[in-house]
């Protein structure tokens, strides 16, 4: 772990991209007929809802956050996190969104600056009907 990002930090950015990637491949199962229905509705949070983040997204969200800190060394993402008033796991989570190319990201709370890695998370999800 470095000094530059914490551990909250990098299990938000794991949370957002197995949330993502769980979401989309349940998504994907209801267009090709795979299952009936998803396992939630409008109004949920996706993140209460996923199951635990896997092991193995942890460490591709460690190796982003390793990237990120390491491309933007003139900052201290604990005091970007401070001023955008988000907590450690919230900066971990929006920086990756940012990252995915999602509508959402950590821009939406500060001008940061900041040059933020590409990432696009490949989980094998088992969607059972």
């Amino acid at each position: 772990m470095s000094k530059l990002y914490t551990r909250k930090m990098v299990d938000g950015a794991a949370r957002a991209m197995f949330v993502t990637a769980w979401a989309s491949a349940w998504e994907q199962a209801v267009q090709e007929d795979r299952t009936k229905r998803l396992p939630w509705h409008g109004g949920m949070n996706l993140e209460k809802v996923a199951p635990a983040t896997p092991a193995a997204v942890r460490q591709d969200a460690e190796v982003f956050m390793r990237t990120a800190a390491m491309d933007n060394k003139k900052y201290n993402f604990a005091r970007v996190a401070h001023s955008a008033k988000l907590t450690e796991h919230d900066f971990g989570w929006y920086l990756a969104m940012e990252g995915m190319g999602h509508g959402t990201g950590l821009y939406d709370y500060i001008d940061h600056g900041m040059k933020v890695p590409m990432i696009e998370p490949i989980v094998d999800i088992d969607v059972a009907s």
